[in-house]
C-alpha cells in the first residue's frame, strides 16, 4: 500500500539547511521539529564534502544537548561511511553516498574526535582558556554546572554579609536595613543579589533622595488643610482624607526623615510610614475624592448655593492630589535611592562572581519594607 502521508510543509527549507553548506543562514524552529536531526544531518553533509572535522563547530546550549548531537553526528558518519543512507538524510543523498563522499567520510569518522560539539559557554572558555592574562581569569577557571553556582553564589553571599555587619562599610546600607527589621532586611539583600546575579544589561534609576521633598509633601498637605480652613460648611469624607495626610506629616516630622546627616536612616523611615487607607485603595492607588454630591448636600445644610458645594469640592480635589503626586514622588525617590545604594554596596560581591552590577526593580521594596 502506497504511503499517503503528505510531505512536510516545510520540506524545501529542510533541505536547504541540510545541503546548502557553501553560506550561512538563520534557521527559526520550534520545539520537537527535528532541529538536531537537521543540524547533524548538516555536520555530515560538510565532512562528505570534505570539510575536515577540525573546522566544524556544532555549538547548542546545554550539555546534554551536546552529547545528544555528537551522539547523532556519530551515528550518521557511520552509516553513511558504508554507504547507508539513513532515512533522515535522503534528501541530502538522493543518489546515495559516492565513493568520493564515502572516502572523505571514512576519513571524517576516524577524525571525529577533531570535532567540536559543546556549548556556547564551553566554546568560550576553550576560546579564552589558553590566554588567561588576556582574559583576566584564573588559569584553573571551569563551567560549574548551575547547581553548583548557586552554591557558590550563596555561600559568597553569606560570607559578604557577615563581613558588612561586623565593620563599618561605606554608608551602612546593609546594616540599617538589618537593623530596622532583621527578617525583612536581610531577605531584601538576597533578592536584590539574585536579581543583580541575573540581570546584567539594566541601570539604576535616576531618582535619588532629597531631604526637600519631605518639604514639598508638608507643604502640600499645608495647602491642603487651608483650603478646607475657609469654608462654613465641612464634608467628613474630605477631612478624613486630610487628616491621614496630616499624621505622616507628623511621623515624618518626629522620625530622621528630615536630617540630611543620616540620609540611609531618612529614607528607610519614609519607606516604613504606613500607608493611609483612607486616602490609598487596597492595590495601592490613590482613592479618589469622590465627594461633590456631600459637599453640595453640605453647603445647603449651611445656608449657602449647592454651587459653593460644587466650587469647594473642585479646589479641595485639586489639592488632594497634590498630596498625593507629593507622596508619590517622596517614597519613590527614597526606594530608588535606598536600592541604588544597596546596589553600589554589591559591586565587589557582584564582581568577584564575574557579573556586572546592575539596576533592580522598586517593587522589591514594597514587598520587603
Amino acid at each position: 500500500m502506497a504511503d499517503k502521508t503528505p510531505p512536510l510543509p516545510d520540506l524545501a527549507a529542510r533541505r536547504t539547511a541540510l545541503t546548502a553548506v557553501d553560506r550561512s543562514f538563520l534557521v527559526e524552529a520550534g520545539a520537537g521539529s527535528g532541529k538536531t536531526s537537521i543540524m547533524a544531518g548538516r555536520v555530515a553533509v560538510l565532512l562528505a564534502v570534505g570539510t575536515p572535522a577540525k573546522h566544524i563547530a556544532a555549538i547548542t546550549f546545554t550539555e546534554f544537548a551536546a552529547s545528544e548531537l555528537l551522539i547523532r553526528i556519530d551515528r550518521f558518519v557511520q552509516a553513511l561511511a558504508k554507504g547507508i543512507v539513513p532515512p533522515d538524510l535522503a534528501d541530502a543523498f538522493p543518489k546515495g553516498v559516492s565513493s568520493d563522499q564515502q572516502k572523505h567520510l571514512e576519513d571524517a569518522r576516524r577524525a571525529l574526535d577533531q570535532l567540536t560539539c559543546t556549548t556556547i559557554h564551553g566554546f568560550a572558555q576553550a576560546l579564552i582558556k589558553p590566554y588567561p592574562v588576556d582574559a583576566k581569569i584564573d588559569p584553573g577557571a571551569k563551567i560549574v554546572d548551575p547547581a553548583e553556582a548557586d552554591l557558590a553564589f550563596a555561600e559568597h553571599l553569606e560570607a559578604w554579609l557577615k563581613e558588612r555587619l561586623s565593620t563599618a562599610a561605606e554608608d551602612g546600607i546593609v546594616a540599617e536595613l538589618v537593623l530596622c527589621d532583621e527578617a525583612k532586611g536581610l531577605a531584601l539583600v538576597r533578592e536584590v543579589a539574585q536579581f543583580l546575579k541575573g540581570n546584567r544589561d539594566a541601570r539604576p534609576a535616576d531618582s535619588r533622595w532629597k531631604a526637600c521633598l519631605v518639604g514639598d509633601f508638608t507643604n502640600a498637605v499645608k495647602a491642603f488643610g487651608k483650603q478646607l480652613g475657609r469654608y462654613d460648611f465641612q464634608e467628613a469624607d474630605t477631612t478624613a482624607r486630610f487628616d491621614a495626610f496630616k499624621s505622616i506629616t507628623t511621623m515624618l516630622t518626629a522620625a530622621e526623615a528630615t536630617k540630611n546627616d543620616r540620609p540611609v536612616s531618612a529614607i528607610i523611615s519614609v519607606l516604613k510610614l504606613p500607608r493611609p487607607e483612607a486616602c490609598f485603595n487596597g492595590s495601592g492607588g490613590m482613592r479618589r475624592l469622590r465627594t461633590k454630591g456631600k459637599w453640595q448636600a453640605a453647603a445647603v445644610a449651611a445656608g449657602k448655593p449647592r454651587d459653593h458645594g460644587a466650587e469647594a469640592h473642585a479646589a479641595v480635589d485639586a489639592l488632594y492630589q497634590n498630596c498625593h503626586t507629593a507622596y508619590a514622588a517622596l517614597t519613590s525617590a527614597a526606594a530608588g535611592e535606598l536600592l541604588a545604594r544597596l546596589a553600589s554596596s554589591m559591586k565587589g560581591l557582584i564582581a568577584v562572581l564575574g557579573v556586572v552590577v546592575v539596576a533592580l526593580l522598586t517593587p522589591l521594596l514594597w514587598r520587603l519594607l
